[in-house]
């Protein structure tokens, strides 16, 4: 071989293996055994090449140490580069030009963080040359663990990287360069990121069910306060007949909410549970419509609400769903946009899309012009425990619970809840329903009148004698003995008392040895000594043949499969409302008298004039009653002078004898029966308590002032009349 073509050769393979070079590979995988055959040819060309001097195999083992160290070096995962004191880079091995996305730069330290794209870790602000821990590192500093951002367009995305760096000296302590290593480190800011947002997401749900257990409480302990206070009054033995019935009035009042609270937790934990139950029924859409409507138009119209149900297209008359939780979604939607609407009205607007297939459905807008939400608003608004902020928690009132509910009954009927808003201007709510509509199916082209399509008339009292019968009431709670046996005792039924579950069965068999059987079993289920499971299925199993009813406090799914399986006929949830019983009872007793119906309203009293005007006299809940008219009648004359205090206290700028006037006439307002003043006042009264403004004030003074003037027309009407 010539000695030029050797000479090119050796200088081909050093420069593969020299920092920086890129020159093809001369022997295969680029790896120590590799290095070392090569070496064993670099020095035998070293030797042909220069065989008169003998430094040719001490130049052939520096090489082969310098390449040794550029090996391992390029074998490292971390990056490294090595500076002298002018800036000039003398290492720059594989891990860090993979890192930096590029070679080394020729530039100099000036320029470092604009060639290599370094910001800090908020990557935005660029990182200054200067400050880079290599720069840092020359002038003498020693840095440990900096982390910075590169940013490079070799790289399809931001690496972050540690760097830790020190200056590099000679055996006379003298600096002559500077050092700097550095590792990958974005996947554990990926994870540290991901850690904080979930923890985040995880302190503001315990913030949300902490603010929601404060605002249960204050939800269940002001409507428990008046239970048990009017209950403490009831038992005062000089108590007037009308002031009685103004306390059980106020008693069953409060305790109907308590029940709609404990309702709501109750759907809340089926569905987490996933054991919601869904029945799906053939079912008129449009009498679900009519029916949430003829309930929430009369509390849009005390508030001063226009109320419009219209149809954007023909609706089909049968839709194959689940009817009791469509009305109840709809029933939810309708009250969240009457309470959050002061002014203005309510728009239900129902439309069927897509008849004949496969995204046949129908859609009904529920549309106000309320307060409106913000995108953050509407970001938490379906989500358990959660309301818009917490100034709408204290001043609307309510559990946070509601439209989390209704959009999971929704999905669970196989459609979804969609709500478009603007803050100031109202929302829009829309319930989807799918089903297999046909093109030629039958259909309602508009609403009709709310009162043709339900009666709305107030129901008489049950004549009493309608039941003949023996019932046997097992029942240990002494105050439900009295309740449900009064009831019963007023229909002309017979009914006698068993305290526990044994005692129910020893009478059951008795009556039946004697020939003489009881006609209906009511059975509550939680009992000292037997329980009514055990009691039920002892009778069965004594062949005891008779109507058994279970009442139980259990509202949980698979509580009346447990109540058949142990041998009853039927299932009742307590609170049970009069009627219920009543019609299940009427349905077990063989001796009642006619095809009576307790639960059938009373006969049409012919007046389908539709509710009153928006701004219509306002009556009491008790105008009708002749116990309770005087005591109505002197609240009514007093409430112009108390409108004028209140008046006075807002144009005085007087808060705290504002707010306790308006708390005052909150109170009394809805004991005698005014129910859109008492909720008008609270509103008054929150506003001034938050001290919102004179402006929000004397809006809120304004429709309070409008109720008081409805009330007093109300008075003065009545008074004509006579």
């Amino acid at each position: 071989m010539k000695e030029d073509t050797r000479l090119a050769d050796l200088q081909r393979r050093i420069r593969y293996w020299l920092p920086g070079e890129s020159v093809q590979e001369p022997s295969g995988e680029h790896s120590i055994e590799n290095l070392e055959a090569d070496f064993s040819v670099l020095e035998n060309q070293l030797l042909a090449l220069f065989p008169e001097r003998e430094n040719g195999r001490e130049s052939s083992a520096l090489l082969q140490e310098q390449v040794v160290m550029r090996t391992v070096l390029d074998s490292m995962v971390e990056g490294v580069v090595v500076s002298d004191m002018e800036g000039n880079l003398l290492v720059f091995n594989q891990a860090a030009r993979g890192l930096l996305g590029q070679k080394k730069s020729d530039s100099g330290p000036e320029t470092w963080s604009e060639d290599y794209g370094f910001f800090h870790i908020d990557g935005k602000t660029p990182y200054a040359s200067q400050s880079l821990p290599l720069s840092r590192a020359l002038q003498g500093e020693s840095v440990d663990d900096e982390e910075l951002l590169v940013r490079s367009p070799a790289n399809a995305q931001d690496c972050h990287i540690s760097a830790s760096a020190r200056p590099l000296l000679d055996s006379a302590r003298q600096q002559v360069g500077a050092v700097v290593v550095f590792h990958d480190i974005t996947r554990s800011k990926q994870v540290e990121q991901e850690l904080r947002k979930a923890r985040e997401v995880a302190e503001a749900s315990d913030r949300a069910k902490s603010e929601f257990l404060a605002n249960m409480s204050h939800e269940i302990r002001t409507p428990l306060t008046a239970v048990l206070g009017f209950s403490d009054l009831l038992m005062d033995s000089n108590l007037g007949e009308s002031d009685r019935l103004n306390y059980i009035q106020s008693i069953r009042r409060n305790g109907e909410h308590l029940l709609a609270l404990i309702s709501d937790v109750l759907d809340l934990s089926r569905i987490n549970a996933n054991k919601l139950r869904i029945e799906y029924l053939d079912c008129s859409l449009p009498n679900i419509l009519h029916e949430a409507a003829s309930v929430m138009q009369v509390r849009a119209l005390d508030k001063n609400l226009t109320f419009e149900l219209i149809y954007e297209t023909p609706l089909p008359v049968h839709l194959c769903s689940d009817p009791t939780r469509v009305r109840q979604i709809l029933l939810n939607l309708l009250s969240n946009a009457i309470k959050f609407t002061h002014e203005g009205g309510i728009l239900v607007v129902a439309r069927c899309l897509g008849k004949g297939s496969d995204r046949a459905r129908v859609e009904v807008d529920v549309v106000d012009t309320g307060i409106g939400l913000s995108q953050e608003q509407r970001d938490l608004l379906f989500q358990p425990f959660h309301q818009a902020n917490l100034s709408t928690t204290r001043e609307y009132g309510g559990s946070g619970l509601g439209l989390a509910i209704s959009r999971s009954l929704a999905e669970a009927l196989g459609g979804d809840i969609r709500v478009h808003s603007t803050p100031g201007k109202g929302s829009t709510f829309t319930l989807v329903l799918y089903d297999e509509i046909p093109v030629d199916g039958e259909e309602v082209h508009e609403p009709g009148v709310i009162s043709d399509v339900l009666d709305t008339s107030v129901p008489q009292q049950d004549p009493a004698g309608q039941l003949e019968g023996r019932i046997l009431l097992a029942e240990d709670g002494h105050d439900n003995q009295i309740l449900l046996a009064t009831i019963l005792r007023k229909q002309g039924l017979a009914v006698e008392i068993a305290d526990n579950g044994q005692e129910a069965v020893e009478k059951a068999l008795e009556a039946m040895r004697n020939q003489a059987p009881f006609d209906l079993i009511l059975m509550d289920m939680q009992m000292p000594k037997l329980d009514g499971y055990g009691a039920t299925a002892k009778l069965r199993a004594q062949d005891y043949s008779g109507p058994v009813v279970a009442l139980t406090a259990h509202a949980m799914s698979g509580e009346r499969e447990r109540c058949v399986a142990a041998g009853c006929d039927d299932y009742l949830t307590k609170p049970i409302a009069r009627q219920e019983l009543i019609a299940a009872v009427a349905s077990y007793l063989n001796g009642a008298l006619g095809e009576v119906d307790p639960a059938s309203p009373a006969p049409d009293s012919g007046d389908h004039s539709g509710p009153p005007p928006a701004d219509s006299p306002l009556e009491s809940l008790y105008a009708h009653d002749p116990e309770m008219k005087d005591l109505v009648a002197g609240f009514v004359k007093r409430l112009p002078g108390q409108l004028e205090a209140i008046q006075t206290a807002a144009e005085e700028d007087d808060l705290e004898r504002l707010l306790r006037l308006v708390h005052q006439i909150k109170g009394a307002a809805g004991s005698y029966g005014f129910m859109p003043l008492s909720d008008e006042a609270r509103v008054l009264e929150n506003a001034a308590r938050e001290a919102r403004g004179g402006a929000e004030i004397r809006a809120a003074l304004r429709r309070f002032s409008a109720l008081c003037e409805r009330v007093s027309r109300a008075g003065n009407r009545s008074g004509q009349s006579e």
